[in-house]
């Protein structure tokens, strides 16, 4: 038994820091850490989600890096579905002239989904989403064309306009042309 009486007075045991740190931290608590930084670990091996980890490798899972629980992995799953569906039509499109899409009644039907499509993202904006025009855009449902009102016609003035501003030549392919053609050969 220690005898040795504190000489120190009652202000120094309010501010001792050890005596404070007596109580030991119990056994769950360093368990949950333990826990936890294991989680961490196994996490970032299934999910890497570090900028330099994640650019070079993709994780535990199938080889390819595309993981079948993430939603980029159901993506591109239905992606390649839907070009599959899509490549039929394309190649078909590709092959025949404006003029033959518009007659083909499958091709018309794709062309009307597809066409809607191309037309809203490139052409909407100025000439209004019937191709009605607004003030910023002529109307296309009239007879008046650059290039004749046919099918073709429509897609000489789709790739050769007289006056557009924003570039639609280059950022169509001669596929896409096609089909915005007949799409806007279509509009009432």
């Amino acid at each position: 038994m220690d005898n040795r009486v504190d000489t120190r007075g009652e202000w120094f045991r309010e501010w001792d820091s050890y005596s404070l740190t007596i109580n030991r931290i119990p056994r769950w608590y360093w368990l949950g850490m333990l826990l936890s930084a294991c989680w961490v670990v196994v996490y970032l091996l299934v999910y890497p989600s570090l900028p330099g980890i994640s650019s070079h490798w993709k994780g535990l899972g199938v080889p390819g890096g595309c993981q079948p629980w993430t939603a980029i992995c159901e993506m591109k799953q239905k992606q390649l579905s839907l070009d599959q569906v899509r490549g039929k039509y394309l190649a078909r499109i590709r092959d025949l002239s404006a003029a033959e899409i518009v007659v083909d009644h499958e091709l018309s039907e794709f062309v009307l989904r597809a066409g809607k499509v191309a037309f809203a993202d490139n052409c909407a904006g100025c000439h209004g989403s019937d191709g009605g025009g607004t003030k910023a855009g002529p109307s296309l449902n009239d007879s008046v064309w650059l290039h004749g009102a046919t099918p073709q016609g429509i897609q000489g003035s789709i790739r050769n306009p007289a006056v557009h501003p924003f570039g639609l030549p280059a950022r169509l392919d001669e596929t896409s042309a096609k089909i915005l053609a007949s799409y806007t050969y279509r509009l009432p």
